[in-house]
């Protein structure tokens, strides 16, 4: 069984525009990348394949968490899902130790769902893990393009924005300006930035804890509050293997929690984005963008010549 070909114009809505966020190494090496309804890992070192095919619909967005094993993935649809799932690629914080036993030899082993995500509408155009891990960002295909921070382990929608009147091709954490909550000397201090682009647009955004009087402990989000509608699926856990619950949760300290900043006043997660400017250049569509660590960028100027850009 061999799937030939590759979704490679990603988000399938709209067809006018491709994202970039459609094929990534999963921990042991393996390729994996849509092909209409199907993920499909590809092994190049002996041309063999593995199939996720818990999707209903055209994939319109993945993400790879850090660890390089769970995957989140969203289709088109009225009420698109994000399907939450284990490739099988390795071990993780939610593997047993006795995994390899009880599923009969080393990895990869078959791919298993943990649980589904529903807030969008339409599709989901694009998603991305925080640094941490513990954060997913997604991007719904309604007018507004809808951003969502998700505590995915719990279920739960942190904040919510607009994200912009254009299509959102691409969004992301940015890896090297965050200090997530295990990083941060009080929680309230945590923070991070991320970004999103697309159609003649490029918007930088800011997800912090802000104060909020009238906070409740059950949780919440931030510019539009919305309670977790997160839905638990029947799947039957493959052994060894840890079944997360993506449903609410009790409130808990941390990110779900309640947290309070120096002064005891109880905090809010807050996410305010604000579109780039380049002066009297027209901006046009931003396709890709990506995070590099150095200070230093090597580009061309308007002559074609290679210059150190700083």
């Amino acid at each position: 069984e061999f799937v030939y070909g590759y979704s490679g114009w990603c988000p399938t809505v709209g067809g006018d525009t491709h994202g970039d966020q459609n094929i990534f190494y999963l921990k042991n090496g393996e390729l994996i990348y849509p092909a209409s309804a199907v993920l499909v890992m590809y092994d190049k070192k002996t041309h063999t394949q593995r199939f996720y095919r818990d999707h209903d619909d055209d994939i319109s967005g993945i993400a790879i968490h850090p660890n390089g094993v769970v995957v989140a993935t969203g289709q088109v649809g009225h009420g698109p899902p994000i399907n939450i799932w284990d490739s099988g690629a390795g071990t993780w914080s939610g593997t047993a130790e006795n995994a390899e036993l009880l599923a009969g030899g080393p990895p990869p082993w078959p791919p298993e769902t943990i649980g589904q995500l529903h807030f969008h509408e339409r599709c989901i155009r694009a998603m991305d893990f925080s640094r941490d891990g513990k954060l997913l960002m997604s991007v719904g295909g309604d007018d507004g393009h809808t951003i969502a921070i998700w505590n995915w382990a719990e279920g739960e929608i942190m904040a919510t924005a607009k994200g912009h009147g254009g299509a959102v091709i691409t969004a992301g954490f940015n890896p090297f300006q965050c200090r997530s909550i295990d990083e941060a000397e009080w929680e309230s201090d945590a923070h991070y930035t991320l970004m999103s682009c697309g159609t003649k647009h490029i918007k930088f955004w800011t997800l912090s804890l802000v104060p909020d009087p009238e906070f409740k402990t059950s949780g919440g989000g931030s510019m539009n509050p919305k309670a977790s509608v997160a839905d638990k699926i029947g799947t039957k856990p493959l052994p060894g293997k840890k079944q997360l619950d993506l449903v609410k949760k009790p409130p808990k300290k941390g990110l779900s929690g309640e947290i309070t900043n120096r002064r005891k006043e109880k905090m809010k997660w807050f996410l305010e984005g604000d579109t780039g400017k380049f002066g009297k250049a027209k901006i046009e569509d931003v396709l890709c963008v990506t995070f590099v660590p150095a200070p230093d960028l090597e580009g061309y100027d308007p002559d074609y010549n290679l210059e150190c850009l700083t």
